[in-house]
């Protein structure tokens, strides 16, 4: 599986779970630790889970200045 910190995205947005240097942060430590033992097909599995389950209840985001929509699932 792909690092989960990617130091070349730093520029594009602020990271959450890692500092600059890559140092996950202490909050996130269990949950990175979690994730880093999953394979790509394990996380796929759980994205659809989670977008079901947000279909199921209804759940939307809302996604400003773009051309085909501002609501999102």
């Amino acid at each position: 599986m792909a690092e989960l910190h990617r130091p070349d995205a730093e520029a594009l947005a602020f990271d959450e779970a890692f500092e600059r240097n890559g140092t996950i942060r202490p909050l996130y430590e269990a949950i990175v630790q979690r994730f880093s033992g999953m394979d790509a097909a394990e996380l796929r599995r759980r994205e659809r889970i989670i977008e079901e389950e947000f279909r199921r209840q209804g759940i939307t985001f809302t996604v400003y200045g773009d051309a085909t929509g501002t609501e999102r699932t």
